[in-house]
């Protein structure tokens, strides 16, 4: 008995210095069948619906196994087991009332000795043994030692999963940090939407993750009947990045959750089995919407994941909020030195010229050569252009402030500006969504407006001029067309040199076409960055 104790308390030892839960059912089934002499063992995992989740033997060899199939049905002796609280033990299982629920192809057993295994008061599953050797019944003793068994792989489990959890934990925190890091960098936040996709996507064991933006960045009760896919873990899906989700549909019901959600089966029809849908909410605002899918074959999402994700999206929420406070705290010292150099511009630069256009023109008066009083003329116009070109610099500073008015209606007033007292018919063609795109681009586009629509009113004398804006695929292009005189060979090129170091600073491209009909055709495009959700 003392050889057995020994044996006992070796494989108990052996049993809780498991942190894999697949090992300590492993090992405990072999350390029963030892510790009792059982030829036959098996740990029946417990899964949802009273169903036997995993089945790990001892005895079986492959062949048996492979005949044998489908795990056996929990009714019957194997259901008792389950219900129990102490040990159940059969000297005879073929003739007892309960002895059914075994698959075809088992091996015949008579002596039988079934231990449950809990953990934390819930049933994980049972030990089951039969067959010990020569015939002979289990004894009590054999009750004893497999109960032990069993209590020491309970606390083991429970061990395992509190690891399991920690490291989880670690793991989801890290990824986290991760996403912050590179806000803080200052990773364009399409990228960093990407990321979050990407890291929820491997800690959950998702199938499939989207997140999705409302178009204005936010969404408020019934005012938007859809959201906009900016992430997805689907490269069969990459095309869908942009497109609108109809929020009426069961994906849309998902989405608008202002609470995480498990969904542990989706309608009968829908090609994934779970989901959890998770806002990324703060202050009643959404910024964002992880929606998570499992197909059937694999386990559902559980309220753990849940917990997870839900910690995962609020620490997401929090990294962007941090992210656009900083960025507009970086606006805002950016318009505050717009500012002091307007203002200097303005009161320090410009009165000195004026001063010296008035010295100029004192002198103009009083010399009496005509060429040096033409080469003064010219002086004072040039100065006056400076001038007028300064104020035009103070101006954009002043009207620089991010977000100050949206592009569309800087583009309107550009055309108004400097088409509204001429005689020329102006056909004007604006498409996309403007709101996406990022400040310095939009600072960009307002500006090769102006020049490329100055230049044809004030020197192509044209009679009709096509203006296209658009914003197509995340590329934004400004089209004008004149059907004026052309540009001369000779002409000065500042003004197109201005618009193709603009398009370069961009990756961007400008093209100048003389049209055989008359006329000038100007396409300046460049790839287009949306600004983040806020």
């Amino acid at each position: 008995m003392d050889r057995g104790h020994n044996r006992l308390l070796t494989f108990m030892g052996a049993v809780t210095s498991q942190l894999d839960i697949d090992a300590i059912v492993r090992t405990l089934v072999h350390a029963a069948v030892t510790v009792t002499d059982a030829r036959y063992g098996a740990v029946i995992v417990l899964g949802p619906h009273r169903s036997a989740a995993e089945v790990v033997t001892e005895g079986l060899d492959e062949a048996t196994r492979a005949r044998i199939g489908a795990p056996p049905r929990l009714d019957g002796i194997l259901g008792m087991v389950l219900e129990r609280t102490e040990p159940l033990r059969l000297d005879d299982l073929t003739i007892h009332p309960a002895g059914v629920g075994f698959p075809p192809h088992h091996p015949p057993m008579r002596t039988f000795l079934g231990v449950p295994i809990r953990v934390r008061g819930d049933t994980f599953g049972s030990l089951n043994l039969a067959e010990k050797t020569h015939g002979r019944p289990f004894t009590h003793d054999d009750a004893i030692m497999a109960l032990a068994l069993c209590a020491a792989a309970g606390f083991a489990i429970e061990n395992a999963r509190l690891h399991r959890r920690s490291h989880m934990h670690r793991q989801w925190l890290e990824a986290t940090r991760d996403i912050a890091t590179e806000l803080l960098a200052g990773t364009s936040v399409d990228d960093v939407l990407q990321l979050i996709a990407e890291k929820f996507h491997v800690l959950s064991g998702a199938s499939h993750v989207t997140l999705a933006v409302p178009p204005d960045g936010d969404l408020r009760a019934a005012e938007s009947n859809e959201l906009w896919i900016a992430a997805t873990t689907d490269s069969a899906c990459g095309s869908a990045l942009g497109e609108s989700i109809p929020l009426a549909g069961p994906l849309g019901r998902l989405f608008r959750r202002r609470s995480p959600l498990l969904v542990e089966k989706l309608e009968h029809g829908f090609p994934y089995g779970s989901a959890l849908a998770l806002p990324l909410s703060e202050g009643g605002q959404i910024i964002g919407t992880l929606l998570a899918l499992r197909s059937d074959s694999v386990a559902p999402f559980n309220e753990e994941h849940l917990e997870l994700g839900a910690m995962f999206a609020d620490y997401c929420t929090l990294a962007l909020r941090i992210s656009t406070n900083q960025r507009r705290i970086r606006e805002f010292d950016v318009v505050s030195e717009r500012e002091r150099i307007a203002r200097d511009l303005h009161d320090q630069v410009i009165q000195r010229l004026f001063a010296a256009g008035l010295a100029l023109q004192g002198t103009q008066q009083r010399t009496e050569s005509a060429e040096i009083r033409g080469r003064l003329t010219d002086s004072i116009d040039t100065l006056q252009t400076i001038i007028e070109d300064i104020r035009t610099v103070v101006f954009d500073l002043r009207e620089g402030r991010p977000h100050s008015r949206p592009l569309r209606q800087r583009l309107g007033a550009i055309i108004t500006e400097l088409t509204a007292s001429t005689k020329i018919s102006v056909t004007v063609h604006i498409s996309g969504r403007f709101s996406d795109i990022d400040g310095s681009l939009a600072d960009h586009a307002e500006a090769v407006l102006r020049e490329a629509l100055a230049n044809a009113v004030r020197h192509a004398a044209a009679q009709g001029i096509t203006i296209r804006v658009a914003l197509t695929d995340h590329q934004l292009t400004v089209e004008v067309v004149d059907d004026g005189t052309g540009i001369p060979a000779d002409s000065p090129r500042n003004g197109l040199d201005n618009l193709a170091d603009r398009a370069r600073k961009v990756r961007g491209s400008l093209t100048v076409t003389n049209l055989a009909s008359g006329g000038t055709r100007l396409v300046w495009s460049a790839p287009c960055q949306r600004t983040e959700p806020s």
